[in-house]
């Protein structure tokens, strides 16, 4: 599996390099390159979730419900570290235990706002990644966002817009992804209120409705209910350590919980680990399913 590590340090892909994103590739306007924080699993299934900045609380809300779920599911989430629906589905992603993406509007040394340094630096401590295609000290400017919007599309196979009013950026990711041969979907919004008012029109112009991460997945062709097969013929073990992990938890939590010998306990944890039902974060558990 391809992957690029630029933890700590800021590096340079050129679109001519073995290691540069296909998908990217793929689109109609490439960048020549990209500079990287973190790191980019090339085989990964990838979801941008995007909307407007002025979020409301139900906005956001379900932006990071969404993207919890779908990192649990080992869905890489890509969007643009803005304030409002974008930061929101970052962290969802984060907390779900999975690997974010963020693309921006400036140079990877100039990260804004400053309400979302620390959200980069944590999509980088976890295995995602700072997305640039200007060199590390560019201060980004209005012209710079719109043009990140189609790396996103581009880095992505669906795109989920939460929240958009008219003339959003949103709707321009959405429009680029369709010029990508994107899939587009759309969370129904408040027919009342203006920040939906782009979200909703695009449903109107055909737009995928969704309503969860399952349906999410069934856009990219992935069956929920495939997975849940390796459920079947658990043992009493296996199950009462799914039932403690309503939501992440250490092995000694999990142990503690579970009335079993800790090695015993242990060794379940490394099987569900194998059969791609739990997966370690962190130090942490965390159900995949």
């Amino acid at each position: 599996m391809p992957l690029l590590k630029a933890k700590t340090e800021i590096e340079f892909l050129s679109a001519k390099d073995k290691n540069f994103p296909a998908s990217l590739l793929e689109t109609p306007w490439p960048p020549k390159g990209i500079y990287i924080k973190g790191e980019l699993e090339q085989n990964s299934r990838r979801i941008a979730i995007v909307g407007t900045r002025r979020a409301t609380s139900y906005g956001k809300e379900i932006a990071f419900k969404i993207a919890e779920a779908l990192a649990r599911r080992q869905i890489v989430i890509v969007s643009g570290l803005a304030l409002g629906i974008d930061a929101a589905g970052h962290a969802g992603a984060l907390q779900g235990g999975g690997i974010t993406w963020a693309v921006l509007g400036a140079g990877i040394n100039k990260v804004g706002p400053l309400a979302n340094v620390r959200l980069s630096e944590n999509i980088v401590k976890e295995k995602g990644a700072l997305i640039s295609e200007y060199p590390p000290d560019f201060e980004g400017h209005k012209g710079t966002f719109p043009e990140r919007n189609r790396i996103v599309a581009g880095l992505s196979e669906l795109i989920i817009v939460i929240e958009a009013p008219e003339k959003s950026g949103a709707l321009i990711t959405a429009r680029l992804a369709l010029e990508a041969g994107r899939e587009v979907a759309v969370i129904p919004g408040d027919v009342t209120r203006p920040s939906f008012a782009g979200s909703n029109r695009l449903l109107r112009e055909g737009a995928h409705p969704i309503l969860n991460a399952e349906d999410a997945l069934y856009l990219l062709g992935i069956n929920p209910e495939e997975k849940r097969t390796k459920f079947d013929k658990l043992d009493e073990i296996s199950e009462s350590i799914l039932q403690c992990l309503g939501e992440p938890k250490n092995s000694d939590q999990i142990i503690n919980e579970v009335c079993a010998a800790p090695a015993l306990v242990s060794g379940k944890l490394i099987e569900l680990e194998i059969a791609g039902i739990l997966k370690q974060s962190g130090g942490v558990w965390i159900k995949v399913l």
